[in-house]
């Protein structure tokens, strides 16, 4: 007779009810509780994190909107300032005073001129002028804010003064006499003593101190010489300072030059109580 699983014979016992499972197997295959942070320590770093960042972000704002303390305000007004810095170099044996303006715009002024106004940083008699049929001129052709002063090519260099810049330059004809006089700029004549890096040569060997207006690239400046030298050996002095372009500035008897530093300390030479006569003119240099 087949035998079902089922099944029992009569000498074997039965247990009906729920089977105790095996605690290590229990153990074993029940998954361990994770241990949990208490609510009030999440709700705590939460709130602290919180608090850092605002506070980071007060102070990004405040320092952000912090004035500029007195000091740095000095400083900024300070190195805005117009001023004349001074030094002096040796070339060739040639002991050389240099002028070079800063944070200003030269023009060109006649008699009267105020050496006194603070305005005015740098400042020198540019072309020369003589007595001729009973009356002061201006040596070359000579033009003030637009209007002609006076019309002469009797040398090539010259120097025109626009808005656009500064331009200086030897030619008997040149489109810029034209456009200082339609765009209101100044314009004068004098010696050229280094043209596109080149000295000019002259004849004459008188020597006397020397004085020059000079270009090296957008900057315009001036150079001296207190010791009696000839034009020639001034204008490889200059040309040996690598500046491009220069002409002569009036530079013997008593000629006007002063000039302020950056502490206030003014440097004057020619003035005296005697004025020149009306057509003196000067190149001046003023904030831009």
């Amino acid at each position: 007779m087949a035998k079902f699983i089922d099944d029992i014979d009569n000498d074997e016992i039965r247990i009906i009810g729920k089977q105790v499972p095996n605690r290590e197997q229990e153990e074993i295959s029940a998954p361990k509780k994770r241990k949990r942070w208490p609510y009030w320590l999440i709700i705590a770093l939460i709130a602290a994190g919180i608090t850092t960042i605002l506070l980071l972000w007060l102070n990004r704002q405040n320092t952000s909107k912090q004035p500029v303390t007195p000091n740095e305000t000095q400083r900024q007004a300070a190195e805005e300032q117009p001023y004349t810095e001074i030094f002096d170099t040796i070339v060739n044996g040639i002991p050389l005073k240099v002028f070079y303006p800063r944070n200003a715009k030269p023009h060109l002024t006649l008699m009267p001129v105020n050496i006194e106004d603070t305005t005015v940083i740098l400042g020198a008699q540019a072309a020369d002028y003589g007595w001729d049929r009973n009356k002061w001129i201006i040596a070359g052709g000579f033009i003030l804010k637009g209007e002609l002063l006076s019309y002469s090519k009797s040398k090539y260099g010259f120097c025109a003064l626009l808005d656009s810049g500064v331009v200086i330059g030897k030619a008997l004809s040149t489109p810029y006499f034209e456009r200082c006089v339609e765009e209101g700029g100044d314009f004068f004549r004098q010696y050229p003593l280094v043209y596109e890096n080149e000295p000019q040569v002259y004849k004459s060997n008188g020597q006397f101190p020397r004085r020059a207006l000079c270009q090296t690239d957008d900057r315009v400046f001036i150079v001296e010489t207190p010791t009696a030298e000839t034009l020639n050996a001034f204008a490889q002095a200059l040309a040996d300072m690598s500046i491009k372009n220069a002409i002569a500035l009036v530079s013997t008897g008593m000629a006007w030059r002063w000039a302020t530093d950056r502490n206030g300390k003014r440097y004057v030479i020619g003035v005296t109580e005697t004025e020149p006569p009306p057509m003196a003119n000067f190149i001046v240099w003023t904030k831009d």
